[in-house]
């Protein structure tokens, strides 16, 4: 697999079940969840560790530690589109 953006549902699922979680920690497996729980990190949207002995480049595992304050504002973000303003287009921002 290439280079390429945010998988903004996986990230959105990764997070809401992580926040669902009593302690915040989600443990994630399979190298595409491994790989966008980086980009969460790098993204600080949570707080996130890969298990000892993982590979960095390419990790199959991951754990995420706490959600951050940015990330429940994400998670806002697509909350309220789906309850209150239907489904917002994804692209881009219109003008005011």
């Amino acid at each position: 697999m290439g280079a390429t953006g945010m998988n903004l549902d996986l990230v959105e699922k990764l997070l809401s079940d992580a926040a669902a979680q009593p302690d915040g920690t989600l443990e994630v497996e399979g190298r595409e969840a491994a790989r966008e729980t980086k980009f969460i990190g790098a993204a600080g949207l949570a707080e996130v560790s890969l298990p000892e002995g993982e590979d960095v480049i390419m990790p199959t595992r991951a754990v995420i530690r706490r959600v951050t304050a940015a990330g429940r504002k994400f998670l806002s973000v697509f909350n309220e589109d789906d309850t209150e303003h239907g489904a917002m287009p994804r692209g881009g921002l219109t003008p005011c």
